[in-house]
């Protein structure tokens, strides 16, 4: 039996952080490769959360995904921005009722780094769903709070104190192009992806590698002054007592 990979995000857009490996990935599991979002912001208007989602589906489509191919959580449970580790047991039941009927061979997710309530949460589901399961699981580095050069935060790079967990895969020139056209896709997020853009940029022209780990540690993450607790105002205890 045909086993599938799974792609887990927080948000729509989020696949941004994962852009430059998703067709290798998708090549290698065929229809088997699934996309999950969670959060929504469901506090907005119908028909803003629908522009959002013709967006994500558009920027999928950039890979070859079709829309049978993506699920969005909160079709199926409400789940709110910056709350998702307020339904962990009904996520864990969700892919446990997905895993019995569609046997789960690995998933992928963003990392914790303690650069958004929602990827931390997801990190943690994720790491404790998959050992479990015995479930080969990778993180990927989306943002956080290391600094690089001027700027207060660093995209898609670990923290130093997580470096030793991470691998490197090697990319071609310019894989990370496809990042900059979901920015271009989600006009609805233009301003959130104009603070990425400096970062996206460098990425594409100078950067030949992706960051992957399959291990995760809270204790790496200074989570004071984490974004999580900065500028989200989340404390990891609460998440860690609902994981």
């Amino acid at each position: 039996m045909a086993r599938d990979s799974l792609i887990l995000l927080p948000h729509l857009d989020d696949e941004f952080a994962i852009s430059p490996i998703l067709k290798n990935i998708i090549s290698k599991a065929g229809k088997n490769c699934k996309f999950i979002f969670f959060a929504e912001r469901n506090n907005e208007s119908k028909k803003i959360r629908q522009i959002r989602r013709e967006e994500c589906i558009k920027s999928l489509n950039y890979f070859g995904v079709n829309r049978s191919e993506i699920i969005f959580m909160n079709d199926h449970l409400h789940v709110d921005d910056l709350k998702i580790y307020e339904k962990t047991n009904e996520i864990k039941s969700f892919l446990s009722e997905y895993h019995q009927k569609n046997p789960i061979y690995k998933i992928y997710t963003l990392n914790l780094e303690g650069g958004h309530p929602d990827h931390d949460s997801l990190a943690l589901i994720v790491d404790k769903f998959c050992t479990k399961l015995n479930i080969k699981k990778y993180f990927l580095p989306s943002y956080n709070s290391r600094k690089t050069l001027f700027f207060p935060i660093s995209v898609l790079r670990p923290l130093k104190s997580q470096l030793r967990y991470f691998k490197t895969k090697r990319i071609n020139v310019f894989d990370w192009y496809s990042s900059l056209k979901i920015a271009y896709v989600y006009k609805s997020e233009r301003s959130a992806f104009l603070k990425l853009l400096p970062f996206l940029v460098i990425k594409t022209l100078f950067s030949y590698q992706v960051y992957l780990t399959n291990k995760i540690n809270i204790e790496t993450v200074d989570w004071e002054n984490s974004l999580t607790k900065k500028r989200y105002k989340v404390d990891i205890n609460s998440i860690i007592q609902k994981v």
